[in-house]
């Protein structure tokens, strides 16, 4: 029997029931198993349950060449110490707010852009550029938590065309931990400059870990 919870490799899920009677298409459904979140309006973590926000489909790597969706709904938490009680929905680790798509699934069509265009894995991937691009916008310049990460190993460059003929690029800034490849940055353009930029921002300690530049 397949290992669903090891397969998806998503944190702080229960898995409740799959679905597999549509052709080439996976559906599980999830609960989220986090016992707290932010509040949006003071910060302060909140604990205290107010039911469950709408639900969400969003697609996530494939499995033995199916399609597969997770399907969830978000709990919602109030806070009780800040005027009128404002309630905020929970975001699991593993899923951007208001993408389609788990962080899982955009990675990996980050990493299928290089030496492609962005149309070329639209249409790979059953996406719409615009889907891709989205998906490119959410990574651009995301500030890199650093304290999440204790070692980087091999550095890889990769330049990324977003179309063919056209002289939009965007740079792929990745690295590969026990033969797992690992995003650090999609920088925008592929200017020297910002390569630059982007490592003299690594901290010393990881610069030390750094196989190759």
């Amino acid at each position: 029997m397949l290992d669903f919870h090891k397969l998806l490799n998503l944190p702080g899920i229960k898995i409740i029931k799959v679905d597999d009677s549509q052709p080439n298409k996976i559906l599980i459904y999830v609960e989220t198993t986090e016992k707290s979140t932010p509040c949006h309006v003071c910060g302060k973590l909140i604990n205290k349950r107010h039911g469950k926000d709408k639900e969400r489909k969003v697609k996530h790597l494939p499995m033995i060449e199916n399609d597969v969706f997770i399907i969830y709904q978000p709990n919602r938490y109030i806070c009780d110490e800040c005027d009128n009680h404002p309630t905020t929905t929970a975001t699991p680790s593993w899923h951007t707010k208001h993408s389609a798509h788990t962080n899982a699934y955009e990675r990996r069509i980050i990493i299928d852009l290089v030496n492609s265009t962005l149309v070329d894995v639209a249409v790979k991937s059953n996406l719409t550029t615009e889907s891709v691009l989205g998906i490119l916008d959410r990574l651009v310049a995301k500030e890199i938590d650093w304290s999440t990460i204790e070692y980087i190993g091999a550095l890889a460059i990769d330049e990324i065309a977003l179309k063919k003929g056209y002289k939009d690029y965007v740079t792929l800034i990745s690295c590969r931990v026990n033969g797992v490849i690992r995003i650090l940055a999609v920088l925008d353009g592929r200017k020297k400059s910002t390569i630059k930029a982007f490592l003299k921002s690594i901290p010393k300690k990881l610069k030390k870990t750094v196989e190759a530049i």
